[in-house]
């Protein structure tokens, strides 16, 4: 199995052991890229020569936070990573804003320490999804317009 590529944009040293420990529960082989924030996630992802197949983003963060990450991303087009949004917020609105911008996923921080068995399933499941994608691939960016967003109802 192939070494999975994973950025992770966090400021927070406590969040970024956590995520240690969930990437290291996987049986998934990785290489790990941390950086700080919005601004250095987009540096990183632009001189890549090749794409991470996994980037973990915090929302809120100093400099440039996380859905203006994703503004940015999507902007370039079909040539980033799957981006899972992790935050500290489980409201509804900060969901699905995410998800509009384009994140493949959000998950909620509190689960790190309240349920860290199943977040570390769950971390260990997009490890295995990404492991599939062939090490050439291009992977875009989820592209959401206004009628696609998800309703109320």
């Amino acid at each position: 199995m192939k070494d999975v590529r994973v950025v992770l944009v966090e400021d927070d040293d406590v969040d970024i052991m956590a995520m240690r420990r969930a990437l290291n529960a996987s049986d998934v082989p990785f290489t790990l890229s941390i950086v700080r924030d919005g601004i250095e996630a987009l540096q990183c992802l632009r001189k890549e020569a090749q794409l991470p197949h996994l980037v973990f983003l915090d929302l809120n963060m100093p400099r440039m936070g996380g859905l203006e990450v994703l503004d940015e991303l999507r902007k370039e087009g079909p040539t980033v990573a799957n981006v899972i949004v992790l935050s500290t917020s489980g409201a509804s609105i900060d969901r699905e804003e995410a998800i509009a911008r384009g994140a493949a996923g959000y998950v909620v921080k509190s689960n790190f320490m309240g349920d860290f068995r199943g977040f570390t399933e769950m971390i260990s499941s997009f490890m295995h999804s990404a492991a599939e994608v062939p090490s050439n691939a291009r992977i875009r960016c989820a592209s959401r317009r206004g009628s696609d967003r998800p309703s109320d109802h």
